[in-house]
């Protein structure tokens, strides 16, 4: 079978950048410019905006005249983000992919040789082609053929997709106009001379008559009408990163402005990262401030996901926490992605709360007490101090490798003995007291000899210790202390096994045992 070619073509790029985070004004007249005051002029529009009558190369006077027409600045970061997008989205069919440059479009040349097996039919490809472009915010025209400048020249003249069947490039291209094969002025003027307006006149020449008059760049020009001229297919080369970013006209200063902002671009995130069976397990959102400076925040969800709702939501409460300094004249929003999340439960099993849900209650919950650093799951740290510990942010449990089954299993094995002896003695209970009650103790010796507590005096009977613990000497909260168990009997008779401690010449009861 043939090699076959598709050919990506987005026309009005840079407008197409633009209003891809701006699905607001995708239904407005629309005109990009470029250039800097007072020499600005427009490089591209969208449907609309050439319908009330914007022209390429209109200065920013003659734009005042029209009404209803929006004005937007040429952005070169959303132009990489939107051909990054959709370089990746060409990529999931075939990794060899080139681009094709244009002044004011965009254009990819996919190579989809030995594709159908895995992908399907030609024409299945080219319909996925299209609706995954148009899923991210970017129309494109897409047509395939075994002659790569066939397929460009269709797409360049034409809205939609088509595939381009063998022996037919010549019959194809007939009746689209020369202005295609980007001539030149002197050329575009002769043939306007000639009468030669389509490239099924322009094939119908005699070519050795059209080199005696035009050289070699006329047996070019001969061999692209007829769909018959060579090319060589150079992949690029492109790092999978997910990345999204935009300018302002002006700052922005309402949160409510910038959350409006950010919901199409992590939906935009949300689509790519699916498009590769992934989802965003973190989320980083930089704003660039007026004055230079620059306001980062980052949201882990608890488990990765594509729900770019409850991301915008996360997100949302962790800025009203933690708002921008300044007003926000840039936004560029980046992911990591994972593997998405599966379980599998029984068919009786009862239903757990959505990860998500849990996260965003997790996220109200922090900002009602101040900080994500006092809502979590307790972490034990590496202390001897009492109650040493931190709260750490959920995540999911993970499955204990083989090698921690097995040492579980040959530990279990050699207790069995040691269970059965300790379930046949009598336990001990231990009560924590939280906080350490206060104490007044006379000692001797550095010994505990009697204490008051609570309003009660006791005689100690036994004293073991003491245990000392000391840590972070390193820092300014160092702390050493001196532990004691004690048997201690009050004037009436009673009983009481606790645990003293000492800490900076100051007793305290920590724990009482049962």
């Amino acid at each position: 079978m043939s090699a076959m070619v598709a050919c990506l073509y987005a026309r009005e790029f840079p407008a197409q950048a633009l209003l891809r985070l701006r699905p607001e004004l995708r239904r407005k007249a629309v005109a990009v410019m470029e250039g800097e005051a007072p020499r600005e002029f427009v490089c591209a529009a969208n449907e609309l905006g050439y319908q009330v009558g914007v022209e390429r190369g209109m200065t920013r006077p003659q734009m005042e005249v029209l009404e209803r027409v929006e004005v937007l600045r040429r952005s070169a970061a959303e132009e990489d983000s939107a051909k990054a997008a959709l370089l990746e989205c060409a990529g999931r069919f075939s990794p060899r992919v080139e681009e094709v440059q244009f002044e004011c479009a965009l254009g990819f040349a996919v190579d989809l040789s030995g594709t159908e097996k895995l992908l399907g039919s030609t024409e299945r490809i080219v319909g996925k082609l299209r609706e995954q472009a148009q899923a991210m915010g970017i129309s494109i025209s897409v047509a395939a053929s075994c002659n790569f400048h066939t397929a460009l020249c269709w797409a360049k003249a034409h809205v939609g997709a088509k595939v381009i069947p063998a022996g037919e490039e010549k019959k194809t291209l007939a009746p689209i106009p020369v202005d295609v094969l980007a001539l030149t002025l002197d050329q575009s003027v002769t043939f306007s001379l000639w009468g030669i307006h389509t490239l099924g006149a322009l094939a119908a020449l005699p070519q050795t008559e059209l080199v005696a008059r035009l050289g070699q760049e006329g047996k070019r020009l001969h061999q692209l009408a007829r769909g018959e001229h060579p090319h060589l297919l150079k992949p690029v080369e492109y790092e999978f990163a997910l990345k999204e970013e935009i300018e302002f006209e002006a700052g922005v200063e309402s949160l409510d402005s910038v959350m409006f902002v950010l919901s199409p671009m992590l939906q935009q995130l949300a689509v790519r990262a699916e498009g590769r069976a992934l989802a965003l397990a973190t989320v980083t959102v930089e704003c660039g401030l007026e004055g230079g400076a620059r306001h980062a925040r980052t949201v882990r969800p608890v488990l990765p996901t594509i729900d770019h709702e409850a991301l915008l939501k996360l997100i949302h409460l962790d800025l009203i926490a933690n708002p921008p300094g300044a007003a926000v004249v840039a936004m560029k929003v980046s992911a990591e992605t994972n593997r998405p999340s599966r379980a599998q439960l029984g068919l009786f099993s009862p239903q757990f709360p959505e990860p998500m849900r849990l996260e965003v209650t997790l996220a109200r919950l922090a900002a009602v007490v101040g900080s994500a650093e006092r809502v979590g799951t307790p972490e034990l740290v590496d202390s001897h101090r009492r109650d040493g510990f931190r709260v750490g942010h959920f995540a999911e449990p993970k499955e204990p490798t083989l090698a921690r089954k097995e040492r579980a299993l040959e530990w279990g094995t050699r207790s069995v003995e040691n269970i059965r002896r300790v379930e046949n003695t009598q336990r001990v209970g231990i009560r924590v007291l939280r906080p350490a009650e206060a104490v007044y103790v006379q000692a001797h010796g550095g010994r505990p000899q009697q204490f008051v507590f609570r309003s009660e005096q006791y005689l100690v009977m036994e004293c073991y210790g003491p245990w000392s613990a000391s840590g972070d000497w390193w820092g300014v909260e160092k702390w050493a202390r001196e532990q004691w168990d004690v048997v201690a009997s009050s004037r009436s008779g009673r009983p009481l096994c606790c645990q003293l401690s000492s800490f900076a010449a100051m007793w305290a009861v920590e724990a009482v045992f049962d």
